[in-house]
């Protein structure tokens, strides 16, 4: 856990809590753990509700845990509670929802869904046998847990430039975003080769380094000259 103020004499109203790590799971099942955010902002009850809404709104986040001085979840603060607590002068704990729904590290990712879509929230604080807070799951990650890894887009890129006769250098993926490095034997093969690999699952951004007999070209620039 980090202090986020310049005197960390106590624990700071404002906190980030990080989850000591540990190994990942070998089951093919999907757990929270693995798309969860963290480490997650969480705020003390005594912090005023016009610094909890800074916090919503810098940091573009709907919702905050809070804690106790141990980092057990007492409550959590969304948008909405903020705006049904309007005045000068609350605190988190008087905007606070509590008891609060929470589930632990190792929840699979289709029971966190169900909870979500029964109890009609749109985040769970994730939290160890303590109670303390690890991490925070919302709608977004869970949506997000069931596109391709990027291990996957990987292999699947490299699978349709094999099929399509180019001879692969390196591809690498990031989130999403693959770059590829290869050979074609005609410069006209490239946005043929372009539009292949953009129907690959997952991809979300491309970007071509090709060689061809005639040269270098950038697949994802080459434009005919009017």
């Amino acid at each position: 856990m980090r202090c986020l103020s310049s005197s960390c004499g106590g624990l700071s109203p404002l906190v980030v809590v990080r989850r000591p790590a540990c190994p990942g799971s070998m089951n093919s099942q999907r757990y929270v753990e693995e798309v969860m955010t963290e480490p997650v902002v969480a705020v003390q009850p005594e912090l005023s509700a016009d610094e909890v809404a800074r916090q919503l709104t810098e940091r573009r986040i709907g919702a905050v845990p809070v804690v106790d001085r141990d980092t057990r979840v007492v409550g959590i603060v969304a948008e909405s509670d903020l705006l049904n607590h309007p005045g000068p002068g609350g605190t988190a704990r008087d905007a606070m929802t509590t008891p609060v729904v929470t589930v632990s590290a190792g929840t699979t990712v289709t029971e966190a869904g169900v909870l979500l879509l029964a109890r009609d929230i749109g985040r769970l604080p994730v939290v160890d046998g303590m109670g303390r807070l690890v991490g925070i799951v919302s709608r977004r990650d869970l949506l997000r847990s069931t596109l391709p890894g990027d291990d996957e887009v990987r292999h699947g890129v490299i699978d349709r430039i094999v099929d399509f006769g180019g001879e692969v250098y390196t591809v690498s993926v990031s989130r999403g975003s693959v770059r590829v490095r290869g050979r074609v034997t005609h410069a006209d093969e490239i946005p043929v080769l372009e539009k292949f690999l953009q129907e690959t699952p997952g991809v979300v951004d491309l970007k071509l380094d090709v060689a061809c007999e005639t040269g270098e070209v950038d697949g994802s620039e080459n434009q005919e000259e009017p």
